[in-house]
């Protein structure tokens, strides 16, 4: 029984998340108008790219706050068709760059307690971070396998030069790339959210490894 004195806290208000989203968007586009004006290309990439990924945390956290509580409980999706898609969604351009692109997928459904949106975001932005910290045409394998004891495990390797040895990308929140580690740290949160997990290590080939555990439905 909840004592008096703690009252639960109130359903996410969609009308006040939308109104938040509106006053965010002013400061950010004025930053990425600065960040537009500088003359430095290399400062102007990297602090682009911070933004990308503060920007992509945004939409995150709004659209968490969008949801009721019910529909946090009840989300679930076939994790091989949505890693599936989103993966072929970047394949052009990996064509485009010459690198070599490798999509294995588990045949039949993985479902996991995960939004289609949030695992479709989460994707995005592990094929986001290969294609910004990596050099044209370092080849990636992206694989969707189910998970023992139900959910599915996703795996992005990359044959890039790999995460600094002994860092803690998520937990100090940069990679030591020229990102602030916020891409990573919304994956992480989407894995957690779902019963899973989010580790980072070394690929077969050096290069950088991220495996994301997801649960099943409850």
């Amino acid at each position: 029984m909840r004592h008096p004195e703690h009252p639960a806290a109130p359903e996410p208000r969609p009308a006040a998340a939308a109104d938040l989203s509106h006053r965010l968007r002013t400061p950010l586009t004025a930053l990425r108008l600065r960040i537009d004006g500088l003359t430095d290309p290399e400062e102007r990439m990297r602090l682009s790219a911070d933004l990308d990924e503060l920007e992509a945390v945004v939409e995150h956290v709004l659209r968490q706050s969008r949801r009721t509580r019910g529909d946090a409980a009840d989300a679930a999706c076939d994790a091989c068709a949505v890693v599936a898609t989103r993966a072929r969604f970047w394949e052009p351009l990996a064509e485009d760059q010459g690198r070599g692109f490798e999509l294995r997928v588990d045949s039949g459904t993985a479902l996991v307690a995960t939004a289609a949106e949030d695992l479709s975001a989460l994707v995005d932005v592990l094929l986001d971070n290969v294609f910004t910290h990596t050099a044209e045409p370092t080849g990636f394998r992206v694989e969707c396998r189910h998970r023992a004891g139900g959910g599915a495990m996703l795996v992005v390797a990359d044959e890039g030069p790999g995460f600094p040895t002994g860092l803690d990308v998520v937990g100090r929140g940069t990679s030591g790339a020229g990102s602030t580690g916020l891409g990573l740290a919304i994956a992480e949160a989407t894995a957690a959210e779902s019963g899973g997990v989010l580790t980072v290590g070394a690929a077969v080939t050096g290069g950088a490894r991220v495996v994301v555990e997801l649960g099943p439905p409850g």
